[in-house]
């Protein structure tokens, strides 16, 4: 034991040295590791709409900043956001100063078999004490009263004729489709009320916003959607507290992290349902 002890103490100064870097890249290693990305088990690819663009300003805050320009930062800081902190994949509707049809952007959404689509949108308020966060999901009626209207015009001409297919068994299929997609469709409103609360649930936490809640309304960009589709509200431009807030990159960061963390969420209560139909 003494012999040991003796070595030990007659270490040299270049293996001193030579300890002491190996410890300090250890830690330098450590620090800089990337952290375990979540596993989604349900939301596989996300489709993130910044929305307006081009000439399509959006509104505008008492600062003279446009919406279009906070919503295309917060859209990149939540898709960076994702990309870091969970495995899913990423697909933004617009990455650059650009006007796309609301219509495009879903269909945009369904071609890439989005499994969550997020419209992102900053509010506006002649009254400058409005405040607050608000996530929407489509109201029930107007969609399923589009979507009627919509299959007439498709099976009916100009002259107010309606397209009767001679080949029954196309016709059959037809209907099917139609039946098939309006189970999909209302699937995916089912799933997007509950998107909806996780989203408006985290985001509050995450930036201490005044909570307004989750609520319906006939936006064109969620109708057709073939999967949960919500529109976010992230804060009034016309709140001199709030529009200021939405121009900083430590309050859009909050904003990103909130609503990450409900997309989480809702990750997982999905598949605590499935678990539990099992």
């Amino acid at each position: 034991m003494v012999t040991a002890r003796r070595n030990y103490a007659n270490v040299g100064p270049d293996m001193t040295r030579f300890l002491l870097i190996i410890s300090l890249l250890l830690l330098a290693v450590t620090a800089h590791a990337e952290p375990e990305r979540v596993k989604l088990r349900h939301v596989q690819r996300v489709v993130i709409d910044p929305g307006h663009g081009g000439d399509n300003t959006g509104c505008m805050g008492f600062h003279g900043v446009y919406e279009k320009f906070v919503t295309l930062s917060i859209a990149t800081r939540i898709a960076e956001q994702l990309r870091t902190t969970t495995d899913a994949e990423v697909l933004l509707t617009r990455e650059d100063d650009q006007f796309h049809g609301l219509r495009d952007r879903t269909r945009f959404s369904n071609e890439k078999q989005a499994d969550v689509f997020l419209s992102i949108h900053i509010n506006a308020s002649p009254h400058s004490s409005v405040h607050g966060v608000e996530t929407y999901f489509l109201s029930t009626d107007s969609a399923s009263t589009e979507i009627a209207a919509l299959v007439e015009r498709e099976q009916t001409t100009e002259s107010g004729d309606v397209v009767v297919d001679p080949d029954l068994d196309t016709a059959r299929k037809k209907d099917l489709d139609r039946i098939l997609l309006d189970m999909q469709l209302g699937a995916a409103h089912a799933l997007s009320e509950t998107l909806a609360a996780s989203i408006q649930r985290q985001m509050v936490r995450s930036v201490e916003a005044h909570d307004r809640g989750v609520k319906q309304a006939p936006f064109a960009v969620l109708k057709e959607s073939h999967c949960p589709a919500v529109v976010i509200e992230c804060g009034f431009l016309t709140h001199a507290r709030e529009g200021t807030n939405l121009v900083l990159e430590t309050y859009q960061e909050k904003l990103a992290i909130g609503i990450v963390d409900g997309i989480v969420a809702y990750d997982s209560r999905i598949h605590r349902r499935t678990r539990a139909r099992d």
